[in-house]
């Protein structure tokens, strides 16, 4: 799956369901590259969202040792919709930083002083351990 590669091409887990499952449906799976006796590379990579989704092995979900199996076969047995289950915390968290844009950016200014009065305090040390000069 490549965004670069258009729509089709890769699944938006923090859009809204049914956009999400049209993009499940109609991923690309058959790429015509696939050897005989091998599951296309696109049914491999949709399986493998769906474990990581469900947190629970694919075998235990579906037949996968069926090198022949088709994505079809697959949006029969269960629907496709652990995907966008399973990032409903994701998209919670994004509305939240999205309600209250002016506390994220001042949470990022405050972290980027932080980080460089750490990475001063860093290279004095370093200049003193080296001998190098202390620059102001």
């Amino acid at each position: 799956m490549s965004k670069s590669l258009g729509e089709k091409h890769y699944i938006n887990l923090f859009g809204e369901e049914d956009r999400v499952r049209k993009q499940i449906k109609s991923a690309v799976t058959d790429t015509g590259e696939t050897t005989e006796g091998e599951m296309s590379a696109g049914v491999k990579n949709l399986f493998e969202l769906l474990r990581a989704a469900q947190r629970r092995p694919t075998t235990a979900l579906w037949p996968i040792t069926n090198p022949a199996l088709k994505y079809s076969a697959l949006k029969k047995k269960s629907p496709p919709m652990p995907l966008w289950r399973s990032s409903t915390p994701f998209r919670e968290r994004l509305a939240e930083l999205n309600a209250d844009k002016r506390a994220v950016k001042n949470r990022i200014q405050e972290s980027s002083a932080e980080i460089r009065n750490r990475a001063r305090q860093t290279m004095r040390e370093v200049r003193e351990l080296t001998g190098l000069p202390q620059v102001k």
